[in-house]
């Protein structure tokens, strides 16, 4: 689970239980993870959801993934953070919509087609 707002001015709100960190894609093309985790939600009670707080700039974007993103796989080799950011920095400038369809269509590429995990995307990009 992850949890997220961005309000109009640009402050977003991240807490995770489990979930891969959430990357913002800067306009200037620079990528960073936003660090907010926690265990998956029941799996013990007494834990706590921090709320992790970052800037989105004009023209940037926040994108949120499942696993199976960057664990699609090309036999034993995962698309990974490395190729997830390297896409995102490349594609910086793309509406909202386009970037999540650009990489879907990355990590179809790497596997060879079909995948075989959960490949859920949402990219919110700030006018």
């Amino acid at each position: 689970m992850a949890y997220l707002t961005v309000d109009p001015g640009g402050d977003v709100l991240c807490a995770s239980a489990g979930h891969p960190e959430p990357r913002l894609v800067h306009p200037d093309g620079s990528v960073t993870g936003l660090a907010c985790g926690g265990l998956a939600l029941g799996i013990e009670e007494s834990q706590r959801y921090e709320h992790v707080r970052a800037e989105l700039p004009a023209g940037g974007s926040v994108v949120l993934y499942t696993d199976g993103v960057i664990e699609s796989r090309r036999e034993r080799e995962l698309f990974g953070m490395r190729r997830l950011d390297d896409l995102l920095a490349a594609h910086a400038s793309q509406p909202a919509q386009a970037l999540a369809d650009t990489l879907l269509a990355a990590c179809r590429d790497h596997a060879g087609g079909a995948l075989l995990d959960d490949c859920a995307i949402v990219v919110i990009r700030r006018t």
